[in-house]
């Protein structure tokens, strides 16, 4: 099948509507243009909805007890304008992750899937990032590799709110490459974007780049 279409002055190109029914392009989606000998290759990268998380992380067996609970935040968050935002436990995320228990995974995915179609948003606090981080590699004894590399992918997706996004984000990465605590990589980039040192006697923050307060002991 060939397609012509015409690029305007600014840059901008018409998908003509047989093809995106053909390749299932939706609003969202990434054209990934690749040089190749033969010439200019385009692929499709569909946007993964939250949904699509449901079962993410395999898992061994199950774990006694039930996760943590959290005091409720005293102060009044003032809803901003739009779809209602709504703040979402570990459990949630865990449940959709692992796909287990099944029932509450199917509730959790569901609760996804309004999020993706706008009528809310849901928030996510690092400290609930934390929680899942270290519920899925202590509890479950998933490889924070691959605990990494599916939480970018939850948290870059649409429908989410994510409280310093772009250093949580950054902590995992560290975390999988440099093989240190993700709470560790997490105020290691605090402190780099504060330029400030951290008072630690950790000698993995040696690997973060980050510059450490002599401590005499």
């Amino acid at each position: 099948m060939q397609v012509r279409t015409r690029v305007t002055s600014k840059g901008q190109v018409t998908l003509p509507v047989a093809l995106r029914r053909r390749l299932a392009i939706e609003a969202g989606d990434d054209l990934v243009f690749d040089e190749t000998p033969a010439g200019l290759a385009v692929r499709v990268v569909h946007r993964r909805r939250l949904e699509d998380f449901l079962g993410a992380v395999a898992i061994k067996g199950e774990v006694a007890g039930r996760d943590a609970e959290r005091a409720a935040a005293a102060a009044k968050l003032t809803r901003p304008a739009g779809p209602p935002h709504v703040w979402v436990d570990a459990n949630v995320i865990l449940r959709l992750l692992t796909c287990r228990p099944e029932a509450q995974a199917r509730a959790s995915a569901a609760l996804m899937a309004r999020a993706d179609a706008g009528e809310l948003r849901l928030r996510v606090c690092p400290l609930v990032v934390a929680e899942v981080v270290w519920v899925l590699t202590s509890a479950y004894e998933v490889p924070p590799a691959q605990v990494a590399e599916v939480l970018t992918g939850f948290l870059t997706s649409g429908g989410l709110v994510v409280e310093e996004g772009v250093l949580l984000v950054e902590a995992l990465a560290r975390m999988a490459e440099q093989h240190v605590d993700f709470i560790d990589a997490y105020l290691a980039a605090k402190a780099r974007l504060s330029a400030a040192p951290v008072a630690t006697f950790d000698d993995d923050f040696d690997k973060l780049e980050v510059e450490r307060l002599t401590l005499d002991a």
